[in-house]
Order: structure tokens, then C-alpha cells, then sequence
């Protein structure tokens, strides 16, 4: 476990995805509390954008660099954590009816500080009691905002279909060769990513 009691895993970049899935047990039962909060701390390289540096995400994500994905269907996007270019920052998606046009919540780090492949840790908690949801950076908030509808209603129908939450990777629009089997063929290239962290609540900020 290393040094300091935990340990991550490190993509060389070449030719490679990695991809860590949450147990539907673990799933369902942070869902089940209705707010939750997901963190991890990882290295991501400037640049290289939405598949390299996905952080975590449920649903359907593209292979696209920037801008919106396009769904598989108009059902199927749940949320997604990842660094976009130009300029370099991370941002967090959330689809609360599953559909890239309608009711999107998006929320950007400062793109000053964004070092390259250096450790930070990132988190996301929602409360959906209030639809209220905030992302942090090492602790400090980026942005937070209401959404329109329950973000944790769509996560149970994506679950229910079979979605996992996963890290460092996303369910492909489209199985592109032999080896990706529908996740992003560069998922999580050139990122380490761990120690990862889910709560069945929202965390204040004073605990993230």
C-alpha cells in the first residue's frame, strides 16, 4: 500500500485503458441514500482531454475531446468527471434526464493550477434533498449550483440498465475494435488515479 497506506494505479500511456467498476451492491446502496459523494485523487495530463482523462463516470460518455457527446440514445448519460482543452480545466457533467440537450448542468474548475500530472483531489457531492451540488479541488469549491430535477433518479435507471459507476474510464458509444469492449479505448491513459472515496451522503465542506 505504499508509504502513506494507499495506493494508485499508473497507465504508461501506450496502447492502453484501465478501468475501475464499482460493485452493483456498493452502487445501489449509496444510491439508496438518495445523496452521496464521489472523490479521487489522480494526476491528469493537460491535454490530452475527455477519454485520457476521464476521472469517473455513469452512462454514456463520447470518445469526442471537447464539446458535447453525442448519446447512444437520448436516454442513457448519467454524469461524468473529466478534463477538457482549451483551456485546460475539469469539468463536471451532470445529465439528470439522461439526454445531452435538456436540463445539462455543468460545472469548470479555475483553469489556473491544473499542473501537469500532478495530484489533486477531486470530489463531487450532491444532496438531493435540495438537488444541490458542489465540486471541490483539494478541498476548495469550484462551483456548485441546483439542478432542475433529481440527478440520483437517473443514476437508478442507469443502474437498473445496467451502468456501473466507474473510474478512469466510460461506457463507449460504440465498441471500436477487438479490445475496447464498449469502454473508451484510451480511458485513463497517461493518469494514475487512487486513492478513490464514495459516501452515502454529502459531504460539507469542511470534510472533503
Amino acid at each position: 500500500t505504499g508509504p502513506f497506506g494507499a495506493a494508485a494505479p499508473l497507465a504508461n500511456g501506450a496502447n492502453q485503458s484501465m478501468t475501475i467498476v464499482t460493485t452493483s451492491g456498493l452502487l445501489y446502496d449509496i444510491l439508496n441514500h438518495r445523496s452521496w459523494t464521489i472523490a479521487a485523487t489522480t494526476g491528469p495530463v493537460n491535454n490530452n482531454g475527455r477519454p485520457n482523462n476521464m476521472i469517473f463516470s455513469m452512462g454514456s460518455v463520447s470518445a469526442a475531446t471537447a464539446g458535447a457527446p453525442t448519446a447512444i440514445t437520448t436516454s442513457t448519460f448519467g454524469m461524468a468527471l473529466t478534463e477538457l482543452t482549451t483551456p485546460n480545466r475539469i469539468r463536471f457533467s451532470a445529465y439528470p434526464l439522461g439526454d445531452i440537450t435538456a436540463s445539462v448542468f455543468n460545472i469548470d474548475t479555475a483553469t489556473s493550477g491544473l499542473y501537469n500530472g500532478v495530484a489533486s483531489h477531486y470530489a463531487v457531492a450532491y444532496d438531493d434533498s435540495t438537488k444541490g451540488l458542489a465540486v471541490y479541488v483539494d478541498g476548495h469549491l469550484q462551483g456548485s449550483g441546483t439542478l432542475a430535477h433529481s440527478l440520483t433518479d437517473q443514476l437508478l435507471r442507469l443502474a437498473g440498465s445496467g451502468y456501473p459507476l466507474m473510474f478512469a474510464n466510460g461506457v463507449s458509444d460504440a465498441i471500436t475494435d477487438a479490445t475496447s469492449h464498449g469502454v473508451l479505448a484510451a480511458g485513463g491513459q497517461d493518469m494514475f488515479i487512487g486513492p478513490i472515496t464514495i459516501m452515502g451522503r454529502a459531504l460539507i465542506p469542511e470534510e472533503i
